[in-house]
């Protein structure tokens, strides 16, 4: 269940925006509590981070409901760190910009759902505000994030399903390659879970080794 008092400013005015209309925000569905149901049972999940959080809810809405999850990528962050009266401290440009292969970790733990025809995806690719607290002392380095906040909405990438989004990477690698294959599509640190992800689905086998690194094919035909 999602704790409104809680939620972020991202994920509240994602929310709002993706919202349509007759759409009500915050209800009882199957009992838990879903962002947004729209008036013809369709599910809308906004999902900042760890989309692994959804499995229980997941599992509940799909026999169903079609279930559509927006999920921000923040190619851009600022952060702003502020004082105990509220005043800011200093602000500054992270160095860390998210991309699409980012989506394929936060998969890991729904990977069982990758044939269900329920289950959509909305990748947005957005900047955000990144506010941060100098009074976190539970935090051994760095300030701890207490919100984050919209900037502005880039472009926005619809898949009809997972295997829509592993698609995307198939069609640019050859029929055998390896994580540096997928490093080279921009993947970076982010290699290794999507041939994990791809691997775990059975759309992809290991087929031995190339140098250090291993050799994957593709296997399956989506």
């Amino acid at each position: 269940m999602i704790n409104t008092y809680n939620e972020s400013d991202l994920h509240k005015s994602l929310k709002e925006h993706f919202c349509p209309q007759k759409a009500k925000m915050e209800q009882a569905l199957l009992g838990s509590i879903c962002d947004i149901l729209c008036d013809n049972g369709k599910v809308i999940e906004i999902q900042t981070s760890n989309l692994s959080a959804l499995r229980s809810k997941l599992e509940k809405f799909l026999p169903k409901h079609k279930v559509m999850i927006v999920y921000p990528i923040a190619e851009d962050s600022y952060i702003r760190v502020i004082n105990t009266d509220g005043t800011t401290k200093c602000t500054r440009k992270s160095p860390k910009h998210g991309s699409f292969f980012q989506i394929f970790k936060e998969m890991s733990g729904v990977y069982h759902l990758i044939d269900n025809k329920n289950l959509s995806f909305k990748l947005v690719y957005i900047s955000c505000e990144i506010i941060k607290s100098d009074t976190d002392t539970k935090k051994k380095k760095g300030y701890g994030i207490i919100n984050k906040k919209l900037i502005e909405i880039h472009r926005i990438e619809d898949y009809k399903n997972m295997k829509a989004i592993c698609k995307k990477v198939l069609n640019l690698l050859p029929e055998e390659f390896t994580n540096n294959d997928i490093k080279k599509l921009g993947a970076k640190k982010h290699a290794s879970y999507t041939s994990w992800f791809l691997k775990k689905t059975e759309i992809i086998c290991s087929a031995g080794k190339e140098g250090r690194f291993t050799l994957y094919r593709k296997i399956n035909d989506i």
